[in-house]
């Protein structure tokens, strides 16, 4: 619910936005990303105490991965582009790929929690 809480409010900015206002647009984009990027990296630091080694160590190695392909990913999205608009289109690919990857990490952490969100013994 927390998570897409984050996604309503920046709906709702973006809906709010003049695209027109180049700055405001930037300071948005790389507020979403910091977000997105904030949870990612707490419930990856919740895996991280609750997955044994040998399966943290498949995520970290996963995840290494993930981050190269991230980047790829947005250099392809904002190719073509220049000046203010390719770093939009690229922190725009960051955001969607960091959401995404964000609800991926939550899903498997599922798996180590019970109904009520606490974590389950090993």
């Amino acid at each position: 619910e927390y998570l897409k809480s984050i996604e309503e409010d920046y709906s709702t900015r973006w809906a709010q936005t003049d695209k027109s206002q180049l700055a405001l647009v930037k300071k948005i984009a790389d507020s979403e990303y910091e977000v997105w990027d904030t949870e990612l990296n707490y419930i990856y630091g919740i895996l991280k105490d609750v997955m044994s080694e040998d399966e943290f160590e498949k995520l970290k190695n996963e995840e290494i991965e993930w981050i190269n392909s991230k980047e790829t990913h947005a250099k392809n999205s904002a190719a073509g582009y220049t000046g203010n608009t390719y770093n939009y289109m690229y922190t725009n690919a960051l955001i969607d790929t960091t959401r995404d990857r964000t609800y991926y990490l939550l899903d498997l952490l599922t798996f180590f929690t019970d109904a009520d969100g606490h974590i389950k013994e090993q």
